[in-house]
């Protein structure tokens, strides 16, 4: 699966709304023999992106479904109603729609719809089968170890700087088409960042941008301008397929 949709919201705040919602799921099946939870994340062709919890839990009426929100009401043994009154404010504050369609003794399901904020062509996954070389250019051994889980059984030379990668390319005459390269974007006192490494050695069809700095739309934006491959660090392990 490719990522490449983007919406800027808060991680916290999603983590939060995702555990309110399965902590009403597993009150709601109490007592259940089978109990079921399903989270689900998908685009719609509206370019909104819908998150779903659905439970198999006891439901609710309509009336209940209505007035759920509301501060100091409650459904739940203890409970102020403050949890969904959280989510419901968020929501609204990424713009989004919250839907609640509940039957009694059949369930719920909560569906969140954010509007996508960027579609970004430049965020690819790495068909790493296809790949039997990689350079990867990181100023942190740490991330050289994750690399080595994720791509093992490939060949992989590291570079903790620009300086020391582009005198590797000059002295050794190496072939860059039989490497794909992997390059962080900020390389911390390295003389360049990888951008500036993937253009000045002309590497932009064999190499892919990675940065923690996903959420930077004039950095995805140059990318796209660019052409240049982006993966977000954070996912980094799912684009490599």
């Amino acid at each position: 699966m490719t990522f490449s949709s983007l919406v800027n919201i808060s991680r916290i705040d999603l983590k939060r709304i995702i555990a309110n919602l399965i902590s009403n799921s597993i009150d709601a099946m109490k007592g259940q023999n089978e109990a079921r939870i399903e989270i689900s994340l998908e685009k719609n062709c509206d370019d909104i992106l819908q998150i779903v919890v659905k439970d198999n839990g006891h439901g609710m009426t309509k009336e209940q479904v209505e007035n759920i929100g509301k501060r100091g009401l409650s459904y739940k043994k203890n409970g102020n109603g403050l949890g969904m009154n959280f989510i419901m404010e968020k929501v609204h504050d990424w713009h989004g729609e919250l839907k609640i369609h509940s039957e009694v003794s059949n369930g719920t399901s909560v569906t969140i719809s954010i509007p996508v904020d960027i579609e970004m062509s430049c965020i690819k996954e790495i068909q790493a089968e296809d790949q039997h070389s990689f350079v990867v250019i990181d100023d942190r051994k740490t991330i050289h170890e994750v690399y080595k889980k994720s791509l093992a059984q490939k060949e992989i030379q590291f570079f903790e700087s620009s300086q020391d990668f582009e005198k590797w390319l000059s002295e050794k005459g190496v072939d860059k088409n039989e490497y794909f390269f992997l390059v962080d974007f900020d390389l911390g006192k390295s003389s360049k960042d990888g951008v500036s490494i993937i253009e000045d050695n002309s590497l932009k069809s064999k190499a892919v941008l990675i940065s923690n700095h996903y959420d930077d739309m004039s950095l995805l934006q140059l990318c796209e301008r660019e052409k240049i491959r982006f993966i977000p660090k954070l996912l980094m392990g799912e684009y490599f397929i």
